[in-house]
């Protein structure tokens, strides 16, 4: 939907667009624009740094430990990694077979790779959650938005570990975007064109 002049709410916990967080300023979001979110996982990489130095495949490097018996905490760690690699490689794939389902079946949506996040007074508690990261500071800023606004619920975006046949049938669902039975409180929003930040909350 097109709207104009609509007050939103984008939280923000990273450096890389701070610049242009300053009060009065109005910005296009256009596709030259990268979320934070898609910028991490085209660089996604399973390789990692090895004792011995250099980096490595993880694949290799658990076969390698593989081929010895090693203490707990070794295992531990192992596990831990494996988790993290894991996480990234499963929102990577998400993400791809969302865009994929987007640009075929609904290409007039914004792609939430160059889109904008926000959300509206009833969902400030959930991304509060949601995102908020231990250890790290997030920033909540109230901002002016004018143009494309898509809205639609992380409750129905593909569930990581399925196939990528589920994962599309579940991709299109989320550009769909039923929200009847949904709480509006889960819901969130992408957005394509322009913004005009006003005020940042603590």
């Amino acid at each position: 939907m097109f709207v104009e002049n609509k007050e939103m709410f984008h939280f923000n916990n990273s450096e890389k667009w701070k610049d242009i967080w300053t009060v009065g300023n109005q910005i296009d979001i256009t596709k030259n624009y990268v979320s934070d979110f898609w910028n991490d996982g085209l660089y996604f990489s399973s390789r990692v740094n090895v004792a011995s130095g250099g980096i490595s495949p993880f694949s290799e490097v658990i076969n390698t430990y593989l081929k010895k018996e090693q203490d707990n905490e070794t295992y531990i760690k192992m596990l831990q990694e494996a988790s993290r690699l894991l996480k990234c490689y499963s929102t990577l794939q998400r993400e791809l077979v969302l865009e994929e389902v987007r640009k075929r079946f609904f290409p007039e949506l914004p792609s939430r790779k160059n889109a904008l996040y926000l959300c509206d007074h009833n969902q400030l508690e959930h991304w509060k959650d949601e995102l908020t990261i231990k250890g790290k500071n997030i920033d909540l800023f109230k901002v002016e938005v004018t143009g494309n606004l898509f809205k639609s619920s992380d409750i129905l975006l593909p569930d990581n570990g399925e196939s990528i046949n589920t994962m599309f049938e579940q991709a299109k669902k989320y550009w769909e975007a039923d929200l009847t039975d949904i709480s509006d409180e889960k819901s969130e929003y992408y957005f394509l064109v322009k913004w005009k930040y006003w005020k940042k909350f603590k």
